[in-house]
C-alpha cells in the first residue's frame, strides 16, 4: 500500500491541484505579469530537466559502489530510476507546456482549461521532483 501511495502521490496532488483551480479560481481576473510567471516557470523547469538528468548520468556511473548494490539487492535501484525518469518528464512537461502557454496567450477561448492542465502539470512535477530528492536524500545520509 505505501508503495502505491509513493508512485501516485505526485499525480493525485497535481489532480486536486488542478481541480482546485478549475473550480474555485477559474474566473479570478489574472494579473497581467502572467506571461512572466509563464517565463519563469520555463526557466526553473528547464533547469530541473538538466539537474535531474545529471543527478541521473550520477546514479548509472555509481554502478560499482556499495549503497547501489545494496539498493540493487532489495530491488529499489529501479523504482529510483524510474522517480528519476518521471521527474525529468514532468519537468519537460512543464517546460513545453509552458512555452506552448506563453505562445497561444489568454486571447484563446480554450485558455481557462490550458490553464488548469499547466497548474496540474505544475503540480505534479513539484511532486515528483520532491519524491525523488527526498528518496535521494534518504540515500546519502543513510536514513
Amino acid at each position: 500500500m505505501k508503495l502505491i501511495l509513493e508512485k501516485l502521490y505526485p499525480t493525485v496532488y497535481g489532480i486536486l491541484g488542478g481541480l482546485i483551480f478549475f473550480f474555485f479560481f477559474r474566473h479570478t481576473q489574472l494579473s497581467a505579469s502572467l506571461n512572466n510567471l509563464i517565463i519563469t516557470v520555463v526557466t526553473i523547469s528547464a533547469t530541473a530537466v538538466g539537474f535531474l538528468a545529471t543527478i541521473m548520468s550520477i546514479f548509472f556511473t555509481l554502478t560499482d559502489k556499495p549503497i547501489i548494490k545494496k539498493l540493487k539487492g532489495v530491488g529499489i535501484y529501479q523504482q529510483i530510476i524510474k522517480y528519476i525518469r518521471s521527474a525529468i518528464i514532468w519537468a519537460f512537461v512543464v517546460c513545453i507546456f509552458s512555452a506552448a502557454l506563453f505562445l497561444f496567450g489568454s486571447d484563446n477561448s480554450w485558455f481557462t482549461y490550458l490553464l488548469t492542465i499547466w497548474i496540474f502539470c505544475i503540480v505534479t512535477c513539484i511532486f515528483a521532483c520532491y519524491r525523488f530528492i527526498s528518496i535521494f536524500y534518504k540515500i546519502l545520509t543513510g536514513n
